[in-house]
């Protein structure tokens, strides 16, 4: 996209940086956004998606790790200051991962009770907050939540198992 329109550049200007956004948008892209499914879709049986909702919360925990902790790639760095993943402007890193991380936080509390997503998470929060102040990030928020209440009005979660499914707390754990 950045080859077609190359202004504004969301490409970060230097190697630490670039890593930094390119690693947030590869946890994302490579294990996130497979399992992302796991919120909405049906069929599943239950032990496999409580699994892959496991596995969203140890991955938004590497993203807690990316953005908070001291020894996270270039964290001795500028860029590690935030709030963006790569500093303090939005890189193609922000704009990969913003949408999977809307979808989370909208559907993990209410679907799957989780108290927030963001709880134990403060760099995440904090980046959540800079994405959500940025207009751009906003026009795709309201884009997925509409479709996300949508999704609610129609029953989607009860059409596809999943109300049913998170009733089961004895043996599975849906909340992370």
């Amino acid at each position: 996209l950045e080859s077609k329109f190359p202004q504004p550049s969301f490409t970060p200007p230097d190697l630490d940086a670039r890593t930094r956004s390119d690693l947030f948008a590869h946890v994302v892209d490579a294990y996130i956004s497979p399992i992302q499914g796991c919120m909405y879709r049906g069929p599943m049986d239950a032990a496999t998606r409580a699994e892959q909702v496991k596995s969203v919360a140890t991955y938004l925990n590497f993203l807690e790790h990316i953005l908070s902790d001291s020894e996270a790639p270039a964290s001795g760095t500028p860029y590690a200051k935030g709030p963006f993943c790569a500093g303090d402007k939005p890189s193609i890193g922000d704009i990969i991962a913003y949408p999977t991380i809307v979808f989370a936080e909208y559907i993990l509390p209410k679907k799957f009770g989780w108290s927030d997503i963001f709880s134990q998470r403060p760099g995440l929060r904090r980046w959540w907050e800079a994405m959500d102040a940025w207009e751009p990030a906003g026009q795709v928020k309201t884009e997925i939540r509409d479709a996300l209440h949508k999704w609610d009005q129609d029953g989607r979660w009860e059409r596809v198992g999943i109300a049913e499914q998170v009733k089961d707390v004895n043996s599975l754990t849906w909340a992370h």
